[in-house]
């Protein structure tokens, strides 16, 4: 019996694999991101020693997390700032809940967020009677005309027309405006949201533990403007998001927007260091950042697979990998897109219903070559594979079809029996749903090899 998740991936799958304009989407951005991506990693002297670089960074990160997660918490609260632990989403929806109840505040704002898709807090402060407005354009589309999902990709398959009847529905605009006057309608109308806001919510691409700060690399500016405008900012950051030095963004930032969208480096990178102080006039007068593990833990406590959380979230292995480019990299249901979600979502999300993810791959070891921080994440699908089996998460009836085909090839005889015809019949018969209703079976060839052996050894 598979699990709901992996039908839906199925779903999807088959789905997308047959979408011309998917595809044309998916190859449009593959072939946009290496353009750009050759002429941005010329910026480094010597790039694979930058990736071992980070990678060692990162690697020692994760084998000294608790002491740096202190140093943090340490220097941040040292500026007035307030860190909150959570254990999971629900513990960090809570405290978000709280902390919003507390100031007894309604305009909020949040820029773009994974995290915050990871632990449903726009669904979760809607049942609560709040509204959060999106800041980000391309999210507030895609969420809006298709809101179970929310990527790029998804943006560019949406016709100018389309766009631009949902934004007139919307906002009561007039029809006659071209689609820039009506984007640009719409961008003065957030401008407001941020000038009135009372709380904004954000995400760091970096916490750096030693001056206890939050770092953001953006295009769109509007990570700072949630932060600057509030009174109150709320700052989301998984565990693994730990640096331990300031001057580590040197190699950081660039790294992570060369990989990210072929740039040397973002418009904005902003450092933020705490609330307002008193010799200061901009900024928040409060700043909580919520420090979430969310089955991190169980990851990290793999002796091979810890090494998955040193990812920056770059997105490069979606854009290398020959999966995601067939079938999307928004089907996996997960923060952590492509192969890399492919590798941590069964230990973040449960591995009986998501082991299927480490089973959507080739192999061929692209994304490990392209990683930034030098993941071996096609080895990881491996151990993963290995743990699933060694766990017995592998379906009874899965494991007597294997027992039996490994009868099979192991017996000469059975190898031998019957004609060509005959077993291209039974492998049909057996593989046609599995194998996938758009793939053809491979076929046996009408002489095997124990045959051809003997007719050119006589």
């Amino acid at each position: 019996m598979i699990s709901e998740a992996q039908k839906k991936f199925i779903d999807n799958s088959v789905i997308n694999s047959i979408n011309t304009k998917q595809q044309e989407v998916l190859n449009s951005n593959n072939l946009i991101f290496h353009n750009n991506f050759s002429n941005a990693k010329l910026q480094f002297s010597n790039l694979n020693m930058a990736k071992r670089r980070a990678g060692g960074i990162k690697h020692r990160v994760l084998n000294n997390l608790d002491k740096y997660l202190v140093e943090f918490e340490a220097n941040f609260t040292k500026r007035g700032g307030k860190v909150i632990w959570a254990l999971d989403s629900q513990h960090a929806l809570d405290e978000i809940y709280n902390l919003i109840l507390k100031n007894n505040y309604q305009n909020i704002v949040k820029s773009k967020s994974v995290l915050s898709q990871e632990i449903d807090l726009q669904n979760f402060l809607k049942s609560k009677g709040l509204d959060i407005k999106d800041t980000d354009f391309i999210e507030f589309i895609n969420k809006g005309i298709s809101p179970e999902k929310s990527s790029v990709s998804n943006l560019n398959i949406y016709t100018n027309d389309k766009i631009k009847k949902y934004l007139v529905q919307k906002y009561g605009l007039s029809k006659d405006k071209s689609i820039g006057e009506i984007i640009n309608t719409i961008s003065k109308i957030k401008r407001e949201n941020f000038i009135n806001s009372d709380i904004g919510i954000i995400e760091a691409n970096f916490i750096i533990a030693d001056i206890g700060a939050i770092a953001i690399s953006e295009n769109d500016g509007n990570s700072v403007l949630s932060s600057s405008f509030p009174k109150i900012n709320i700052v989301l950051a998984s565990i693994e998001k730990l640096l331990p030095n300031l001057l580590d963004l040197d190699l950081f930032f660039p790294l992570f927007s060369t990989y990210n969208n072929g740039e040397k480096l973002s418009t904005y990178n902003t450092i933020l260091t705490g609330p307002c102080q008193e010799n200061e006039t901009d900024g928040p007068t409060e700043m909580y950042v919520v420090l979430i593990d969310n089955n991190r833990s169980e990851v990290l406590s793999k002796k091979e697979q810890r090494k998955a959380m040193s990812c920056i979230q770059c997105g490069a292995c979606s854009n290398i990998c020959p999966v995601a480019g067939l079938i999307g990299d928004n089907i996996s249901d997960s923060t952590f897109k492509g192969p890399i979600g492919s590798v941590v979502t069964p230990y973040l999300k449960g591995i009986k219903e998501y082991s299927h993810l480490s089973y959507a791959t080739t192999l061929c070891g692209k994304c490990s070559e392209i990683c930034p921080v030098n993941i071996p994440l096609h080895e990881l699908f491996l151990h993963n594979r290995n743990d699933f089996v060694k766990k017995s998460e592998i379906e009874t009836k899965e494991k007597s079809l294997f027992w039996i085909w490994k009868k099979i090839i192991l017996n000469r005889n059975f190898m031998n029996f019957g004609s060509a015809n005959l077993k291209n019949k039974i492998f049909s018969m057996i593989f046609s749903k599995i194998w996938g209703l758009k793939r053809k079976l491979p076929e046996f060839s009408v002489k095997n090899f124990n045959q051809m052996w003997k007719e050119n050894n006589k």
